[in-house]
């Protein structure tokens, strides 16, 4: 299960980020700044795991962000590739049997981070700051 960040646990409402919140938050996953949306889906899955994100953050991002809308760029979302990712796998996760759309975003994600644990941040670099490397 996704660990959510919940307003009131008691009842879990899960967080709902203002816009300004979320684009000061999760700047860092916004799809100009992991490749632009041209780029490959492996290009833009590895480009989010050099800004720091994984499975539980991705589903994080999702669920505190996904009642934003975005009138001024016709719904066009910042972040296309964080945002379809997150929903495959919080989808997934309710759903296991059933939701395999978009497997490609998931596999080129798991295979982003394998590559990250393999390669690792060189010396003096932090995960975060560290472009893909092909």
């Amino acid at each position: 299960m996704a660990q959510v960040a919940y307003v009131d646990e008691a009842v879990h409402v899960p967080v709902r980020l203002s816009r300004e919140a979320a684009l000061s938050k999760y700047s860092h996953f916004k799809d100009r700044d992991i490749g632009g949306v041209g780029a490959s889906v492996p290009l833009r899955a590895a480009g989010l795991v050099a800004a720091g994100a994984n499975e539980e953050v991705l589903k994080q991002f999702w669920n505190e962000t996904k009642h934003l809308s975005w009138p001024n760029t016709c719904g066009e979302s910042p972040w296309e590739t964080a945002s379809l990712i997150g929903a495959i796998l919080t989808a997934r996760e309710n759903d296991p049997q059933s939701f395999n759309t978009c497997s490609e975003y998931v596999e080129a994600l798991r295979t982003a981070i394998d590559q990250a644990r393999v390669v690792g941040p060189q010396e003096g670099e932090s995960t975060r700051s560290r472009r893909p490397r092909f």
